[in-house]
Formats: structure tokens, C-alpha cells, sequence
């Protein structure tokens, strides 16, 4: 019976490339400068209860509906089969994309320059104007990824931004 072979010292790649993961022969290319697109800027998560939305929207019927969501929410809303549903998720991305965001309310951005819209796709994305899309600039954020549901009385949103 032969004795092993004496482990091989782990030759490692030239400078330019890396290790896809831990154990993998794979190999993928290092960028030539610092890689910053695609870093997390923030991440924000907002639930509402989709009851105590139904309810401000009834004791202010034109009020609330008109200061705080765009003309294309409210078309977007009124025309779903439960209104108060599609006004719960929207809020929640609002919400979520100030927490991602990291200002709160309290930076200056108003309820109609964070917009949820729905895309060909169907997929729901947020359409940014104003302060809203300066403040994302100025944090080093160029897009917003938001993915929001409505499941037993509760609506809840993520977002999350990207450098």
C-alpha cells in the first residue's frame, strides 16, 4: 500500500480573476476599477393594515385620496375590485422608499413625487419627481426595486435601492 500523496499547495489565480465561491475551479473576472453599481443603498419595509386605510379614506373621501396619492394612483385604485387594498400598498411603498431612503418625511419630499406606477409588464415600479428624485441622487441611488402584497387584511412593501 502506497502512502498519499502529500497535499498540493493551492496555486491561486493571476491577479485579474477570482474564485466564483468556496471549492469552485470557476473562475469570473475582477473589475479593472472600485465596483460600486449595484450596492445597497438602503432597504425599506412598510405594512398598513388594510382596514385602517378603508376607514381614512371614508371619513375623508376627497381629502386624503387627493393629498396623498397621484392622479394615476387613484385611477390605478378606484378601478381594482377592493379600492382600499391598492391604497394600503401603495402608501406602504411611499413609506418603505422614505425608510430606504433614510429621510423620513421630515426631508422635504411630498406625497406626489413618490408615485407607484405599474409597468407593461405589470410589475409595479416608483416613478420619482421633485425633491423625492434629488434626495435618491444626492444618497448615490439610480434604481429602486420595489415589490409590495395584499394578504389578509394587511398590505406591505419593499423597497430597496441600488447605487
Amino acid at each position: 500500500m502506497r502512502a498519499p500523496a502529500p497535499p498540493q499547495p493551492r496555486r491561486e489565480p493571476p491577479a485579474r480573476f477570482r474564485s466564483v465561491g468556496p471549492g469552485s475551479r470557476a473562475l469570473a473576472p475582477v473589475p479593472a476599477a472600485p465596483y460600486h453599481a449595484g450596492m445597497i443603498v438602503g432597504i425599506g419595509i412598510d405594512h398598513v393594515r388594510v382596514e385602517r386605510m378603508a376607514g381614512l379614506l371614508e371619513r375623508r373621501p376627497d381629502g386624503a385620496r387627493d393629498r396623498l396619492f397621484t392622479e394615476g394612483e387613484r385611477e390605478t385604485c378606484e378601478g381594482r375590485a377592493s379600492p382600499a387594498e391598492g391604497y394600503a400598498a401603495r402608501f406602504a411603498a411611499k413609506e418603505a422608499f422614505l425608510k430606504a431612503l433614510g429621510t423620513g418625511w421630515s426631508g422635504g419630499i411630498g406625497w406626489h413625487e413618490v408615485e407607484v406606477v405599474t409597468g407593461a409588464n405589470g410589475r409595479p415600479h416608483l416613478r420619482l419627481s421633485g425633491t423625492a428624485a434629488g434626495r435618491l441622487r444626492e444618497a448615490g441611488g439610480r434604481r429602486v426595486h420595489l415589490s409590495f402584497t395584499h394578504e389578509g387584511g394587511m398590505a406591505a412593501a419593499v423597497v430597496v435601492i441600488e447605487g
